[in-house]
């Protein structure tokens, strides 16, 4: 299974890009999503299949554009080339770094990572 390390590459890029992201993604995935399915799952199997069936089919949607994007991208329409015809939240993590970055603790983060770019380590 060779999936699993590329996708470990983007995750270690964009927490690299952005401090806060890690904390998010596990606070995400590990807590609100299981809570979520348990809840959907209290209503009955109609309620998780009604609510979920349209994320699952939305999410392979947009895993097939990603790879068709990549692929073959002369297959797609021209506005489907690219994600830049979604709003700029729907598909860069930047404006929620620039609100990420006015709490305290991320800002102390920003600071952190600044200053130990400037110190060099030798590699091993």
């Amino acid at each position: 299974m060779r999936s699993p390390i590329p996708l470990a590459k983007i995750l270690g890029e964009t927490t690299a890009k952005y401090r806060w992201f890690a904390a998010l993604y596990v606070a995400v995935m590990f807590c609100i999503f299981p809570l979520l399915v348990f809840l959907l799952s209290l209503g009955g199997t109609w309620v998780l299949v009604g609510v979920g069936g349209p994320f699952l089919l939305a999410l392979i949607a947009a895993v097939v554009i990603n790879i068709l994007q990549r692929k073959r991208s002369n297959c797609l329409p021209p506005f489907l080339r690219n994600w830049n015809f979604l709003p700029e939240p729907l598909h860069s993590l930047e404006p929620y770094d620039t609100i990420m970055m006015k709490l305290p603790c991320c800002s102390l983060c920003r600071m952190a990572a600044e200053t130990s770019d400037e110190i060099e380590i030798p590699p091993f």
